[in-house]
């Protein structure tokens, strides 16, 4: 018995592309995107900025108070942001720092960010519990590092100077930290929240010196605008406060300047003098 074969007729199909086999997995598009979406905020932006010129701000004689004082106060208050503050924050301090001080640093903000990641609400509960923990970390990290590499007396006096200026700077962070998240106006801010955003104010312009961008220090331009806009917000009074304030940073890094405290204090009055001219008149003063 024959069987009937069937003959298909061959016919090429034009213009007609095959899909390339994939042989790589692709990538999770959606989860990168919402990854990128979730770092990229406002409020992430402005905590990386702080803190990577936080982690920069050297004061004279080495003291480093103010990295280990916002990284545990934005744990305290922020604290889904504090893994990215003390990545910016290390980040700073790599470009200032070396040695065994680089070391000794770095090694009290991981301490600090192990403790209080299982403990934070612990320490909590006393408004004195996470200021007194800073400094007790920074006093006992860095005096056993220097009694290790250099035992000297002027060190360990460095040292507990450091962990006391840290521990006030935890306390004043803690205040003014939440002002980002808020957004709280000027005219509603207390005397603590007050004060401690000078004192941020002053250690990140700290961390602005000598980083220079077409021969044109980033302190200078963002001193004066912080004056400017002081003196627009509350005239004379106000921008003669931040023109002191501005003017102090030479001072506290390694140079004593007391003409720059003199000059942008009387900048800061004349600006705020000339503020019912608007923006022109602000920068007229």
């Amino acid at each position: 018995m024959s069987r009937k074969t069937d003959i298909y007729s061959y016919q090429r199909v034009s213009g007609r592309k095959q899909k390339p086999h994939q042989i790589f997995v692709s990538l999770p598009t959606r989860a990168l995107k919402g990854l990128l979406l979730y770092l990229i905020t406002w409020e992430n932006v402005i905590l990386l900025t702080i803190s990577f010129f936080v982690g920069r701000a050297l004061l004279a004689g080495g003291l480093v108070p103010f990295p280990a004082a916002l990284l545990a106060a934005v744990m305290v208050v922020l604290y889904d942001r504090a893994l990215l503050v003390l990545l910016a924050a290390g980040v700073g301090l790599f470009t200032v720092s070396t040695g065994y001080e680089l070391g000794a640093t770095m090694a009290s903000l991981v301490l600090l960010f192990i403790i209080l990641s299982g403990t934070v609400s612990q320490f909590r509960q006393k408004w004195y519990g996470v200021p007194v923990l800073v400094a007790g970390v920074i006093l006992v990290v860095k005096a056993g590092v220097f009694a290790y590499f250099k035992p000297e007396l002027y060190n360990y006096l460095v040292a507990g100077f450091e962990a006391v200026l840290a521990g006030c700077a935890t306390f004043l962070f803690t205040r003014t930290i939440p002002i980002i998240r808020n957004a709280g106006s000027l005219g509603s801010l207390k005397k603590e929240e007050i004060i401690g955003g000078a004192v941020l104010i002053v250690a990140v312009l700290t961390g602005m010196s000598e980083v220079i961008f077409y021969n044109v220090e980033l302190k200078n331009v963002i001193s004066r605008a912080f004056v400017m806009l002081a003196a627009y917000i509350g005239g004379g009074g106000l921008g003669a406060a931040m023109g002191t304030l501005v003017g102090m940073v030479p001072s506290i890094t390694s140079v004593i300047a007391p003409g720059v405290l003199a000059v942008y204090s009387f900048s800061g009055l004349t600006a705020g003098m000339f503020r019912g001219f608007g923006r022109i008149g602000i920068v007229i003063g």
